[in-house]
């Protein structure tokens, strides 16, 4: 074993109050204690969903390091602290990623980091778990088959008018488009969408995955007329089919 690649698990993340609880098993719970150092996207949120997969996690006997989201004023120092703290991770060391919600890597900064396991020779597992992309898409009933995700789509009007209108083309080539934003603009997304698609454009919006909250509804933007969204800031993922 001297001679073994370090190994990182990709650890996937609940998306509603449960936390892992309501998906976790004994290979997410292994592997959880298996890891010796940890990156994640805010260490006291990573300590939280551990917590909820088991409650006498050993957190004094890892270490951590920060991802560091985009625009954050140290985002290139902790990017620096855990690319040196693998490069001279010890051979059959076990690292794991955690994301904010979901599954690291989609749609979250947790992408550079397998990358670079990649870069480094390391070995990478994923264990199974929730994505919002992925649930929404099959909430939808729209093409599974070939579907693209664009995250956030522009927020000055003139450039997003012209996203959507380039979405609803491929869509109505049956080519799903699948989008996020950010939850306190959720519903001035959804107006724009209602205002600019034609009657005829399937629209499907997913909130509030695993909460109390919970919404889905697709359809013709025609018959959106009578559908509310959730009160409050929620997060939605939209697709177009």
């Amino acid at each position: 074993m001297e001679n073994a690649r370090p190994l990182l698990w990709l650890m996937p993340v609940g998306l509603g109050e449960g936390g892992m609880a309501t998906f976790a098993q004994e290979a997410h719970r292994q592997a959880a204690n298996l890891v010796q150092c940890w990156i994640v996207e805010e260490v006291r949120t990573a300590r939280r969903m551990l917590s909820s997969m088991q409650s006498a996690y050993p957190f004094d006997e890892k270490e951590w390091f920060e991802i560091g989201k985009e625009g954050q004023h140290d985002a290139r120092t902790l990017e620096a602290e855990w690319k040196a703290a693998m490069r001279s991770a010890t051979p059959g060391s076990v690292w794991g990623l955690m994301s904010e919600a979901g599954m690291p890597g989609i749609a979250d900064p947790g992408a550079a980091v397998v990358a670079f396991a990649h870069q480094l020779g390391w070995e990478v597992r994923v264990l199974a778990g929730p994505s919002s992309i992925f649930m929404a898409l099959a909430l939808s009933g729209f093409n599974g088959q070939q579907f693209a995700f664009h995250g956030y789509l522009p927020v000055e009007p003139p450039a997003l008018l012209r996203a959507i209108q380039a979405l609803e083309a491929q869509a109505q080539r049956g080519v799903a488009q699948i989008f996020i934003e950010t939850p306190y603009r959720t519903r001035r997304m959804l107006e724009t969408l209602l205002r600019n698609l034609k009657p005829q454009t399937g629209l499907s919006v997913t909130a509030g995955l695993d909460t109390p909250q919970f919404f889905s509804y697709a359809g013709p933007v025609a018959g959106w007329k009578d559908k509310r969204l959730p009160e409050g800031k929620v997060p939605a993922v939209f697709v177009l089919g």
